[in-house]
């Protein structure tokens, strides 16, 4: 006596030797047909539940100020002083770090000791070639010697000019390394704490802007590929809830990490306030996907790995491939989106046994 196992054995053989049949009898991977002969097999009708209808789909993200950078030093430095926290808001000149360099804070007190050391020899030289070109005007000394002192104190005074643009040098390499608020905004992210070493262009911290707001969503490529530059579009504070409209402002190519994921900036039209680096969900509209709950059984895939579901057509036995895309699962089922249509039968495979049929409804 054949058991069920037996009968899904024999059935699927059936079915690839008609598949063959149909596409040709060579050798490698071949995609599914688009029709093809369904063996006598005891039929069998079960319905699913529909998926509810969902007008929108509502992607993650997060808020922050448009004009956004890091703070990175020019040089190594180790953070000495990290004046904010992480989340707060601060407004134009706040200090935001103080970084520490060795060398360029001797080479303030090397400067200031050079300036030191020439503002002395200037005021002698001038006192000197003052003194000398009274004594050349009395015809106490030759007026060689008072013209040589003249030049002399010019000379020193080139010296000290020099020795201030060295400190003034010094004290702007010492500015480098204290971070300060360009505007009103807030510190997004810190990377680094108190005490720690920094590279050279490695960040310290994150300041974004208060002026104008803008949301980062990483949304399903399949989606995305609907979104077009300017549209508009609804963005929900998940913290605040509330929700403003925004426009579509760049649309990201996929990276290699995220293939099927694109990053979707929209600038809001109306910052919402005290929320910046605060969570948001993009609303898209679901527009005309028709979105169908189905059975495991009933998806397949071929060689190129694209989704499909076999239809049971007006023709007995005679059974045609629609390409589907899987959106979602569940542990009991699998929802897809494609050209289907209400009340119309997918094969399945269940239990080993072939020729159950899965009615669609809405």
């Amino acid at each position: 006596m054949s058991t069920s196992s037996d009968i899904g054995v024999r059935l699927s053989m059936a079915i690839a030797a008609i598949a063959m049949g149909l596409s040709g009898c060579d050798d490698g991977p071949r995609a599914a047909p688009a029709t093809a002969l369904w063996p006598d097999a005891n039929e069998s009708m079960r319905s699913v539940r529909p998926l509810p209808d969902q007008p929108t789909w509502r992607f993650p993200g997060w808020l922050r100020g448009s004009n956004a950078f890091d703070f990175t030093p020019f040089e190594p430095s180790q953070v000495r002083k990290i004046h904010v926290e992480e989340g707060q808001t601060v407004s134009a000149g706040t200090q935001l770090a103080s970084l520490y360099v060795p060398e360029a804070h001797q080479g303030v007190a090397i400067a200031e000791a050079k300036v030191a050391e020439a503002k002395a020899e200037f005021a002698l030289a001038e006192a000197t070639a003052s003194r000398h070109d009274t004594l050349a005007q009395r015809g106490l000394i030759a007026r060689q010697i008072s013209d040589e002192s003249t030049r002399s104190a010019e000379a020193a005074r080139q010296r000290l000019a020099d020795a201030r643009a060295g400190l003034a040098t010094a004290r702007s390499r010492v500015r480098d390394t204290q971070f300060f608020a360009p505007g009103q905004g807030f510190v997004a992210r810190i990377y680094r704490r108190e005490g720690s070493f920094v590279g050279t262009g490695e960040s310290v911290l994150r300041f974004e802007s208060a002026g104008e707001m803008e949301g980062e969503f990483r949304v399903p490529d399949r989606h995305a590929r609907n979104l077009r530059l300017g549209q508009e579009v609804r963005v929900h504070s998940v913290d605040q809830l509330l929700s403003v409209v925004g426009r579509v402002r760049e649309i990201a190519s996929p990276t290699q990490q995220d293939a099927g994921l694109r990053m979707v900036t929209v600038a809001l039209n109306d910052p919402l306030a005290g929320n910046w680096g605060g969570r948001a969900e993009l609303e898209i509209d679901a527009g005309h996907d028709s979105l169908w709950k189905v059975a495991y059984q009933a998806v397949q895939h071929d060689s190129g790995g694209s989704a499909y579901v076999m239809l049971k057509t007006d023709t007995p036995k005679v059974i045609e491939r629609i390409d589907v895309e899987v959106v979602g699962m569940s542990d009991q089922y699998v929802v897809v989106s494609g050209p289907l249509n209400p009340d119309q039968e997918l094969l399945v495979l269940a239990d080993g046994i072939a020729g159950l049929y899965t009615t669609l409804t809405r």
